[in-house]
């Protein structure tokens, strides 16, 4: 936004064009402001020719225009266009107004800036900084008193933009600034103005409620993060509510200052100014200062705390932690110099120090005999995105030769939101160099079942803080606590808790499944001396996997039924429809279903209406027994099976409709002879009467078939049932359906056993999504060769369903 003082609306510069004759109609106060160029060619390509108008005004125009008149629902378009008047640059505001009783567009031209050509940044378009000084002074001046709004200055720092460059070059950086530009133009296009200061820094000025700011600023970066590159976009953000007694210098120094407090954090994403800030950098800039004289001096030294098996009591491993043992101001807490060497990027030289130095005591351990146990080390989300960082670690394991499964890496939880697929790879090439990757603080976050999915992970680490001195509170922990171990015992990880201080505590981790126990219960931090004698004294053990078996899931099920569980959590946010139910001596009951479910069943129902019915209801008696020897199959063999069953669903409001379910059921439990089932449904009606209807238009086509030497069929590679056509019961023998297919043809001997191995590794490549299969076998008992071919039907997410076969006889 300019000062009010240099806006200027052109009086009477206009433009229509009437767009049944396709023609513009320009007043005299166009041509004065913009010299004799407009004739009888169209606007757009006068300003592509004739250097009125900069790149691609021309083509904006013609797309404002196009866009407006087809739009049926829109009047009015508002741009900016950058044009040539008075021998100048100048943004100008366009006001496109559709008039649908004369078939016009009047386009009003206005001034939106008068800044010359160099105060704008060249790439960006912004101001540049002493521009905005400038106009940020000016506007203080006239500002009225008493707005409900406040008027605040941001300061914005891309992070990590220099490894962008590095990585996708700098013609890919110089678009993301751009970007970052038109999200600021965008943002202020009502009140407000812009300028980049230098590189990857910002800075721009608006006004906002100040109950809304957060929600402002929130917005605004999300808009920033939305940018076409596969390392996710972060800024961090200062801001300032204006005071009058600060001029424009002071309010943008106050922004910088609260930038710069959560510089390069990837959780603190910004923060608004306050006095304390000042005095907190000047301690932030102390500890910086000292850095590098430490790492030379070795003043940082590393500790080790042991990690036991609470069940053996032996050793199990080891976390290495960071101390920093200054001369004179003696020890400084890891608390005060990490955060800001995270922000600073100090912290990748740090990690680098401190993996060496842990290769260098257990290297020394080695030769002397001591039998060690892994050691695990910190790595942050910065040295994970830092070019080459995970090969110099193997640089220097390879020189100090001690093997990797000694050496376990940490990342923790809040270092993998944003960018899974980058994170990912990086968990891979640590795998390839044969490290074993644990998460740390897992469950502090906000998507750590997620994360657990998109990601690799050896181990997990939990955080205690679940567990508060509070008891009301420290109940709810336990629950929380209880459910994440149990989830993660269900995806095969072991599972190390930290931060464990009493016995009770290290008791209870052990009842939900977590053996693994790190914390001043079992030891302190250690040094390296007192950590060498320990593992010349004590017996280890190793870190092993733990299995959960099916018959000791009673706790499980028990978290799906309860609402505050984290089970709970997932269920009823799982995306698909999911029901849990208990089967005893042939009879279910639905004990829970998600609002998926209810929406794939459709009828207006509730998860109370499917409770008080018996759940056969839904069910025919031939369903009812698919359904059923699914359940028993499920029973003898503990594995997940899918079935296909139409149900006839009533309900008062829409009445009766009978539709198809996909079930995909699994065992959560069992007591007695109560077995607790988790089913995932998916409604498949409109595919199976679209299917239906391509077998009815295919009638005449198949007829035709039967009356060549042709055979065909179609086969169910879900249920495994095979539907010959007319042509094979006849000659053939075959029933209408063949179930358990291919077995029957098998031992009918209508298909040679000598075939039988060819021919069941066709189904299994049709079942693994094979589109085509073909080749000739004998049939019948004359064992007349036939060429045999199969095709494959998929549904929507590329799942194989049916495959047609045919069967037409070998001339020779």
């Amino acid at each position: 936004m300019p000062r009010p003082q240099k806006q200027c609306l052109y009086r009477n510069a206009f433009i229509t064009y009437d767009y049944d004759n396709d023609k513009f109609i320009y007043t005299p106060e166009v041509t004065d402001l913009f010299g004799d160029h407009f004739d009888d060619r169209p606007l757009w390509q006068i300003f592509e020719n004739d250097d009125i108008a900069s790149a691609g005004t021309g083509k904006l125009v013609k797309d404002t225009l196009t866009d407006l008149i087809n739009d049926g629902t829109r009047t009015v378009a508002d741009k900016e266009l950058n044009m040539k008047a008075d021998n100048d640059y100048k943004r100008i505001n366009a006001i496109f107004l559709k008039n649908t009783y004369n078939n016009t567009v009047t386009i009003l031209l206005s001034t939106v800036n008068r800044y010359p050509l160099s105060d704008k940044d060249e790439l960006t378009g912004l101001l540049t900084k002493n521009a905005f000084i400038e106009e940020l002074n000016d506007l203080m001046t006239v500002r009225p008193e008493n707005e409900s709004s406040k008027h605040i200055v941001v300061y914005l720092d891309v992070i990590r933009f220099k490894m962008i460059n590095d990585i996708f070059g700098s013609k890919k950086g110089d678009e993301l600034l751009k970007h970052v530009a038109e999200v600021i133009n965008d943002t202020l296009k009502h009140y407000g103005f812009g300028c980049r200061i230098e590189s990857d820094r910002f800075l721009f000025y608006t006004k906002c409620p100040e109950n809304k700011i957060n929600d402002f600023i929130t917005d605004f970066l999300e808009r920033v993060s939305n940018f076409d590159l596969s390392l996710e976009v972060m800024c961090n953000a200062g801001i300032y509510i204006m005071d009058k007694c600060v001029n424009a210098e002071g309010a943008v120094d106050r922004a910088i200052i609260a930038q710069k407090s959560i510089k390069g954090s990837y959780t603190r994403k910004f923060t608004i100014y306050k006095e304390n800030l000042r005095n907190d950098l000047v301690t932030e800039q102390e500890i910086s200062g000292l850095m590098k004289t430490a790492l030379k001096e070795e003043q940082f030294v590393v500790y080790y705390q042991p990690q036991y098996n609470h069940t053996t009591g032996l050793i199990v491993g080891a976390e290495a932690l960071i101390r920093w043992q200054h001369p004179e101001r003696g020890l400084i807490s890891p608390g005060v110099f990490i955060p800001i060497y995270e922000k600073n990027g100090f912290i990748t030289k740090l990690d680098m120090y401190v993996f060496e130095k842990v290769c260098q005591f257990l290297r020394k351990c080695i030769e002397e005999g001591i039998h060690m146990i892994p050691v695990s080390i910190n790595l942050t989300r910065y040295d994970i995105f830092s070019p080459d960082f995970i090969d110099n670690l193997e640089k220097i394991r390879m020189k100090y030769d001690v093997p990797s499964k000694y050496l376990r890496v940490e990342i923790t939880e809040s270092a993998t939101l944003g960018n899974s697929d980058f994170i990912n790879e990086a968990v891979r090439k640590l795998h390839s160099y044969g490290y074993i990757v644990e998460m740390d603080d897992f469950g502090s976050g906000y998507s750590s079942l997620n994360i657990l999915k998109d990601i690799d992970f050896d181990m997990i680490k939990l955080d205690m803080k679940f567990l508060d001195e509070d008891k009301s509170s420290n109940k709810r922990g336990a629950t929380i606590l209880s459910s994440v171990v149990r989830m993660v015992n269900w995806l095969n990880l072991p599972v190390i808790a930290e931060g464990v201080e009493t016995a009770e505590q290290a008791d209870f981790l052990e009842s939900i499944g977590c053996y693994y126990i790190q914390g001043f219960y079992y030891s302190k931090p250690l040094s390296e001396m007192d950590f060498r004698g320990l593992l010349k004294n004590s017996s280890t053990g190793i870190a092993l996997t733990q299995m959960r078996s099916k018959e000791n899931n009673a706790e499980v099920a028990f978290d799906f039924l309860t609402n505050d569980t984290a089970e709970s959590l997932i269920f009823n946010n799982f995306v698909g429809g999911a029901a849990v139910f208990e089967y005893h001596n042939g009879n279910a009951d639905v004990i829970r279903v998600n609002k998926k479910f209810l929406q794939e069943i459709g009828m207006n129902l509730t998860e109370h209406d499917l409770m008080a019915v018996d759940s056969w209801t839904y069910f025919d008696d031939d369903a009812k027994k698919i359904y059923i020897d699914v359940l028993e199959n499920i029973i003898a063999t503990g594995q997940e099976e899918e079935c296909i069953t139409w149900r006839t669903v009533k309900s008062d409001c829409c009445g009766e409709e009978r539709i198809l379910i996909r079930s995909t059921i699994q065992l959560l439990g069992k007591s007695g002879n109560n077995h607790l089932f988790y089913s995932r449904i998916k409604n498949i009606t409109a595919q199976e009467m679209k299917y239906r209807e391509l077998l009815n238009a295919d009638q005449n086509f198949r007829r035709a078939f039967e009356q060549i030497d042709v055979y065909m069929w179609e086969y169910n590679i879900v249920t495994k049932d095979m539907f010959p056509c007319f042509r094979c019961q006849k000659n053939l023998g075959l029933p209408p359906v063949v179930k358990n297919y291919p077995d029957p043809v098998f031992e009918s001997g209508l298909f040679p056993s000598d075939y039988a191995d060819m021919y069941y590794d066709w189904m299994k490549q049709l079942e693994e999504g094979v589109e085509h299969i073909e080749g000739i076998i004998p049939l019948t008992e004359q064992r007349i060769p036939f060429m045999i071919r199969y095709t494959t039907e998929f549904d929507e997410t590329g799942r194989p369903l049916k495959a047609y076969g045919s069967a037409t006889r070998v001339v020779e």
